[in-house]
């Protein structure tokens, strides 16, 4: 059944969710933007005033108590779970930025939340939206490329300054806040560092194209650092594919880039993200297709906001960045950390 309108709630609003979210959804004619929630009685007038919210709490279930369809979770990675899990259990959808949750228990127990009441997850993964990765995702459906047999990605993102603590001073009629470096450079806070923060994004594209499904993972400690800079990790997955992802954070002037290259039995596919975007094929006939991208769509980081919309209205819209893959990705970090300090492989959905 479709819904002419919908009221959405905001827990967690600082610099992405008012330069982001919350605009997105204003755009929208379908949407009441019912409820904020962050902590700061002077930054949280601010937003209610901005954008005409019809109520303000520094307390997130106050917002929760009110007849809302879904709510937007951008607070600080370590509270995705509660936040995510307190609205699902009061019957509302959520988007959750990345990533999902911290610890692979955490994002299964939202994924079986959401099952049981049908309730839709929705992660905020934007480079899923691009017609490049639709289109690899359904050449590799048709087995463009044979049997997968190796993936390979790599990501950098200009994200330096902010893990080390440093203040980013955003500008622009858009901008309200600029990041807070304590969620991002604080291990109490962050709970993570480089991957949670960013190669979350490259292991959510690289599953939504491949589907694969990882069962053992392994990864090396950053040294010297108060929170990780970097991060490589190499996976096994079903059907005896390996699966090698590296990222690491550069400095602001720097542009963010993501390569992924898929080697099958039959050709190759690659895909780089950057200040260009670009998909090619090749087969073993020495053919090479290269993706036109007809619209000129490039990375739109709105999308994800207009689609859990569009679900919220319509429940069978199709939703492009499933609560499945901020679980897959919750899993292979997780499993991560647990290998950085034992050293060695670890079964991707143990605790």
């Amino acid at each position: 059944m479709s819904h002419n309108s919908i009221r959405l709630g905001f827990i967690g609003a600082g610099w992405w969710a008012t330069s982001n979210h919350i605009p997105t959804a204003q755009k929208r004619k379908e949407v009441i933007l019912d409820s904020v929630c962050r902590l700061g009685t002077d930054e949280l007038k601010r937003i209610k005033e901005k954008f005409n919210f019809e109520f303000a709490s520094e307390n997130y279930k106050e917002l929760l108590e009110r007849d809302l369809d879904g709510v937007v979770i951008s607070s600080p990675h370590g509270l995705h779970y509660e936040h995510s899990k307190q609205a699902l259990q009061k019957n509302i959808n959520v988007l959750i930025e990345k990533p999902m949750a911290t610890k692979s228990s955490e994002a299964k127990e939202l994924f079986d939340i959401a099952n049981k009441k049908n309730l839709s997850i929705l992660m905020s993964h934007g480079w899923n939206y691009l017609p490049e990765s639709k289109f690899a995702r359904k050449k590799l459906k048709e087995g463009v490329i044979g049997e997968i047999q190796n993936v390979v990605c790599s990501q950098s993102s200009g994200v330096r300054e902010l893990l080390s603590g440093e203040q980013w001073n955003l500008k622009g009629s858009e901008i309200m806040f600029s990041p807070e470096p304590k969620t991002w450079s604080d291990p109490e806070i962050a709970q993570g560092g480089y991957g949670l923060a960013q190669m979350t994004h490259a292991l959510a594209l690289t599953f939504f194209i491949t589907e694969l499904n990882p069962l053992r993972a392994f990864s090396i400690n950053n040294p010297n650092s108060k929170i990780e800079l970097f991060k490589s990790i190499i996976l096994e997955c079903e059907k005896n594919i390996s699966a090698t992802f590296t990222g690491s954070s550069t400095h602001q002037n720097t542009y963010n880039n993501c390569e992924i290259k898929i080697y099958g039995t039959e050709g190759t596919i690659i895909l780089i993200i950057g200040e260009k975007i670009k998909l090619e094929i090749f087969n073993k006939n020495k053919n090479k297709f290269t993706y036109k991208n007809e619209e000129n769509i490039k990375n739109n980081i709105f999308e994800p906001t207009n689609n859990f919309i569009d679900i919220l209205i319509n429940p069978s819209s199709k939703n492009w960045s499933e609560g499945e893959l901020g679980l897959k990705t919750t899993y292979v970090l997780d499993a991560s950390y647990r290998s950085q300090k034992s050293i060695k492989f670890e079964d991707i959905d143990a605790e």
